[in-house]
């Protein structure tokens, strides 16, 4: 299972890193900006991405999250300091299949993995059934 991290504090993308290392995980990159992310995801396309929801630059992770759920159909998980009600509408717009509040431990990290998957095994099994 490969992961994208897209996190523009490069010691908590270093730290979710090695969670997911840690956890079993093949890391495609810890990118700080989404326009990178949006170069890295043409030739390294991951299975899942996590998302910080402030990053530097233009476009935010929000943006971003629409983006490659909408055109790359890869699924979303937020990663946020950001958990006011309004910053959480707002990302609903990009379909995540979860919302991790920082700080965050690698046990809260596994469990939104887990139910991602969980939801895209299930997904899979529809479709397939169609």
């Amino acid at each position: 299972m490969k992961i994208l991290v897209v996190e523009d504090e490069m010691i908590i993308g270093a730290k979710i890193s090695i969670y997911l290392t840690e956890l079993g995980y093949e890391v495609t990159g810890v990118i700080p900006r989404a326009e990178e992310a949006l170069l890295h995801v043409k030739d390294n396309v991951p299975d899942i991405a996590l998302l910080d929801i402030r990053l530097k630059g233009a476009m935010d992770g929000i943006a971003l999250g629409v983006i490659l759920n909408e055109q790359h159909q890869i699924p979303v998980v937020f990663l946020t300091a950001n958990t006011d009600d309004a910053t959480f509408e707002e990302a609903k717009k990009a379909r995540p299949y979860a919302f991790l509040a920082k700080p965050f431990g690698k046990q809260d990290l596994k469990r939104a993995l887990e139910l991602t998957l969980n939801l895209l095994s299930g997904e899979s099994q529809s479709e397939s059934s169609h």
